[in-house]
């Protein structure tokens, strides 16, 4: 039996006359009706009942409509799915990303990425800059953006074959609630900071940013009062829009925040780099062109 038969049976089901369906198939009658007879023949069974004015099912034609209509379906999808992987449509590419802050600056990338690969699948997954280092080697990701030192990682990242581009020099801001006294200054002196209570991101989750804030203030002359930790930079904002402390914040979260809270320059502009991490190995399209796409936008940065 081949699907031929199947369709050509659904066909005169459905039309209930031989005419119709052999022009609706393309065909002359008389290869359709070689074709019923044939199936009925490897059935073993009448599939309809015949006269001059009508066709109609028998009742094994009747049960066997539906699985046919089922299997024409499914060997349509087949096709159809083989043609996508053909064509390269069905890669699925898995990103890490540390903070929702970040996602506003993803187009710049996922543009030239969708025009390249238009029918790619792309998946985001929230992780600490450890978190993806390890997931990128287990292949759970397939690229990540985190914000550790290169230097505190250079060694690792050639063992493990691991490319390591820029993608993002991000300024670190002082964050104060819109009525405090500094919130409509321009700039200001870190120093200026050193009685207020602190938020701050938890080290073990955000070492890089963590680190940087402590070893800002120390060169302002300063450690900060800590009082309040976040596993996410929106949770130490919202320490600060309570009036529970101020913070040290990328200026990307101004976009978000700044209706509710003051975002001011420090003087001598602190920032954190962002990379992009991918497999030495993963020479696929996609990944080709998030590559290309990343270090279009460093090299602007």
């Amino acid at each position: 039996m081949e699907l031929r038969h199947l369709r050509s049976f659904v066909t005169v089901a459905e039309e209930r006359n031989f005419s119709r369906a052999a022009a609706r198939l393309n065909m002359s009658q008389p290869p359709l009706s070689r074709q019923i007879q044939e199936l009925e023949v490897l059935l073993g069974v009448t599939l309809f009942y015949r006269s001059t004015r009508s066709v109609e099912l028998t009742d094994a034609g009747r049960a066997l409509l539906p699985k046919a209509r089922t299997i024409l379906f499914e060997s349509h999808l087949a096709l159809d799915e083989a043609k996508r992987w053909a064509a390269g449509h069905n890669e699925k590419i898995v990103l890490g990303f540390m903070s929702s802050i970040m996602l506003s600056k993803f187009h710049v990338f996922l543009d030239p990425l969708h025009q390249t690969k238009p029918a790619a699948s792309f998946k985001f997954v929230q992780m600490r800059s450890d978190e993806q280092f390890s997931a990128l080697l287990d292949e759970r990701i397939d690229a990540g953006f985190v914000d550790f030192g290169l230097k505190m990682l250079g060694e690792r990242l050639h063992a493990n074959k691991v490319i390591a581009q820029h993608f993002l020099r991000e300024e670190l801001c002082a964050v104060v609630p819109l009525d405090h006294p500094l919130a409509h200054r321009k700039e200001i002196d870190l120093d200026e900071l050193r009685d207020e209570p602190f938020a701050i991101l938890e080290r073990h989750l955000f070492p890089a940013h963590h680190d940087t804030v402590i070893a800002e203030c120390r060169k302002a002359g300063f450690a900060p009062r800590i009082l309040h930790y976040g596993d996410q930079i929106p949770t130490v904002l919202t320490y600060v829009t309570a009036h529970m402390g101020v913070c040290i914040a990328p200026r990307l979260a101004e976009t978000s925040w700044g209706s509710m809270l003051s975002f001011v320059s420090i003087r001598g502009r602190p920032f954190i780099d962002i990379h992009l991490i991918t497999r030495e190995t993963d020479t696929r399209d996609a990944v080709s062109v998030l590559r290309a796409s990343v270090r279009r936008y460093g090299e602007l940065e």
